[in-house]
């Protein structure tokens, strides 16, 4: 889940550009990337992805992967030139002018060889992204210690956090660095960290599963799960299933801006009543052109499908992923709740978020508003141990392979495959080719917390790397650890 625009304050305007860009290769993929950029325009982002970016780029992440990932952080756009800090053959770092308070540069790092692709671009403070390096292949650890201190250190974050398992085997976990850069307290294996966009494929199950209790069904209309909510007759037809799988046309939360959300959910007092209000307001919009059929667009698809489930039921959402998802999973550190509250993180003693600023990252604390209790279906507010994030890849990846738990094997393959050719998957990313094999993987930030998580179904991995840092830049510092250990599990044979 793409929060930014919870965790980052915007501010109105536009700007032209203030000073003229050089007249080099560096320069020229600068401009491409901003003009594609500022259409805020998933499908112009992809075509720039297809000309500017290098072919070795692509090996690691699809063209779908690279544009997903850009596309989550145009809450920013429009962005214009407001200096051009470094350039040379095969780097440019520009100041920007933007929609963000907070000051940022963003970096285009080239291949040294022609066609000069783009192989990592990043966002941030001008001074980190100054002092930054081009993305590393990590090669040379020897212990999953060492590469979760190096990636810390590279980066300069407040702390690292990876963990590996392959099927019959047991797990491996690492943790660098401190809990808040306010009293760096050391980061442990039992510290909760926010799951983001995890949190959606988590909702999936949970409908897997109780379609699986016969409790729902997947063919189940909107108009007939709700028929107290008057909305669209576009959206009367639609099942759950499609839903999920991201063929709704309704407007999708980052279309919103943070006002409408919160006059969205204000009569709500329950988190079952936000729910309502927000579901009640989405579905009476006017239908967009096409679904965004995208992992980083599709907020409401869970909102919806969350709202259904407790509606259904008549149990809250909280309780039943309690009672159906985590408790089943053995997830013992899981927990749906706004941040600040005992125990979740964010409080004394716990995890903070990080937010990038001039000087390294600051402490950040989403507010537990409304709008993050409307949002919990679709990742806010979920958080689990890193071990307990394993368990949950581990049931998928086992799931998937036919040794099914909690899940039917064919509710895991439906909901990691798309209906009948058509949408995504239900919140993971489908790469046929990511670092040269099939894989499923979910990329998140909320705009403090950063995680990679990837699953090599025929190789039988998962890995996960996550940061209690708000992160800008592909390839991402948690992505760069995913890929090492990938690497060194390959050498291993």
């Amino acid at each position: 889940m793409n929060h930014a625009l919870i965790a980052m304050i915007a501010i109105a305007g536009s700007y032209q550009d203030a000073t003229t860009l050089p007249d080099t290769v560096a320069g020229h993929r600068f401009t491409e990337f901003m003009t594609a950029f500022n259409s805020t325009d998933s499908r112009q982002v992809s075509d720039m992805v297809g000309r500017s970016f290098a072919k070795s780029a692509l090996r690691i992440l699809s063209q779908e992967e690279w544009t997903n990932r850009i596309s989550g952080t145009f809450n920013v756009a429009p962005i214009s030139v407001d200096s051009v800090l470094k350039s040379s053959d095969n780097m440019i770092v520009v100041r920007i002018k933007s929609r963000s308070a907070t000051p940022l540069a963003i970096r285009l790092d080239l291949e040294s060889e022609v066609p000069h692709g783009i192989v990592g671009a990043k966002m941030g403070p001008p001074s980190d992204v100054l002092e930054s390096t081009a993305p590393r292949k990590y090669a040379n650890w020897k212990a999953l210690d060492d590469l979760a201190e190096l990636v810390r250190n590279d980066n300069r974050l407040p702390a690292m956090c990876i963990g590996y398992e392959q099927l019959g085997q047991k797990p491996v976990t690492a943790f660098a660095g401190v809990k808040s850069t306010m009293d760096r307290e050391t980061i442990e294996s039992d510290d909760r960290l926010l799951v983001g966009a995890i949190g959606k494929t988590m909702t999936a199950t949970l409908v897997a599963r109780l379609v699986d209790l016969k409790k729902l069904s997947w063919t189940t209309t909107l108009g007939q799960a709700l028929p107290g909510i008057t909305m669209q007759d576009a959206y009367k037809d639609l099942t759950i299933d499609q839903v999920l799988h991201h063929l709704g046309t309704y407007p999708q939360h980052p279309s919103l801006t943070q006002d409408q959300m919160m006059q969205l959910v204000a009569k709500g007092e329950s988190p079952t009543e936000i729910r309502k209000a927000y579901v009640t307001s989405i579905l009476a919009m006017e239908p967009e052109a096409e679904a965004s059929s995208s992992n980083s667009l599709d907020d409401a698809d869970f909102v919806i499908a969350g709202y259904i489930v407790e509606h259904q039921i008549g149990k809250s959402f909280e309780y039943l992923m309690q009672r159906y998802v985590f408790d089943p999973m053995k997830m013992g550190t899981a927990m749906i709740a706004p941040l600040c509250t005992a125990g979740q993180v964010g409080s004394p003693g716990n995890v903070f978020g990080h937010m990038p600023g001039d000087r390294g990252y600051v402490p950040y604390q989403i507010p537990g508003t409304s709008a993050e209790l409307a949002l919990a279906p679709a990742g806010a507010g979920i958080s689990c141990s890193l071990p307990d994030l394993l368990k949950f890849a581990d049931y998928h990846l086992r799931g998937l392979g036919g040794d099914a738990h909690v899940l039917t094997v064919d509710s895991y393959k439906h909901i990691h495959g798309q209906l009948n050719g058509a949408g995504s998957a239900c919140g993971w990313t489908l790469n046929a080719a990511f670092a040269g094999e099939a894989c499923h993987s979910i990329s998140t930030t909320n705009g403090s917390f950063y995680t990679d998580l990837t699953l090599w179904p025929d190789k039988g991995l998962v890995i996960v790397a996550t940061t209690n840092a708000g992160i800008y830049r592909q390839l991402s510092p948690t992505l760069q650890a995913v890929l090492a250990v990938r690497d060194r599990l390959e050498k291993r044979g």
